[in-house]
């Protein structure tokens, strides 16, 4: 049964779960840590998530899924992207705008909406455990300045939404989504339906790495996370997170 742990504020709710596994202490599968404030969410490689009291969705899963080797990895953040992307489609204006921008983030049209981050523990030829990190603006209405693009449901909707039954809808769908983990099809329905969800998928577009801008079209993602690029000369190449940037 999937249990659930709410605080009133927790720096990060991935941080609190990795401390109390660091210190030996037992957690159910899955669990979900929910906090109504975050002063210090963490996001992909060291950047921050920023998170007023009782405005969004901030919470951890904890999973451990079941003989899931290491270089399917990226199965797990495609199913924490989907339940995140099923979970608002009811909601938001134009659900074709609603998109998942490689490898973490949650955009409807040119805006992001929310974040997600993955965190492994490996034993042996599988992986152990995973911290699913998942953050999303959804009554928020005044972000900080140096936030590039933002927007939550609120500002999209005008409506207020009640973050607890959110959370509960989410859960439901993790819980019904994860089974698809268990086998190859599974897997590779996930793995389509990230795919047809996947912002900016062949379209042509311009990107930046190492400091040169170029015209690329996205074609796939490999399963341990990878983004295939078709450049313009025709050429496809992969790239890791922070190897590539969009051009928004």
């Amino acid at each position: 049964m999937h249990r659930l742990i709410k605080f009133d504020s927790l720096p990060s709710t991935n941080t609190y779960v990795a401390g109390k596994l660091a210190e030996g202490v037992a957690i159910e599968s899955p669990t979900t840590v929910v906090a109504k404030e975050q002063p210090s969410g963490r996001g992909q490689k060291g950047n921050t998530w920023f998170t007023p009291p009782k405005c969004n969705i901030t919470l951890t899963t904890y999973f451990r899924p079941h003989e899931l080797h290491p270089e399917d990895q990226f199965s797990i953040c495609e199913l924490a992207a989907l339940c995140s992307v099923y979970l608002l489609r009811d909601w938001v204006p134009e659900v074709g705008k609603l998109k998942l921008k490689w490898p973490n983030d949650i955009y409807y049209g040119d805006c992001k909406l929310g974040g997600i981050l993955i965190e492994h523990s490996v034993t042996g030829p599988y992986i152990d455990h995973t911290l699913i990190g998942i953050g999303i603006n959804i009554n928020e209405q005044i972000f900080p300045s140096d936030l590039p693009n933002p927007i939550s449901l609120r500002m999209l909707t005008g409506e207020t939404y009640c973050i607890d039954d959110l959370i509960a809808q989410y859960m439901t769908m993790f819980d019904n989504l994860s089974k698809l983990l268990n086998s190859h099809n599974g897997r590779d329905q996930l793995h389509q339906e990230y795919l047809m969800l996947l912002y900016r998928k062949n379209e042509v577009h311009r990107f930046v790495s190492e400091a040169v801008e170029f015209e690329g079209e996205i074609v796939d993602v490999l399963p341990g996370g990878l983004l295939c690029l078709r450049h313009s000369t025709g050429a496809v190449k992969e790239y890791a997170f922070k190897e590539i940037s969009f051009v928004i």
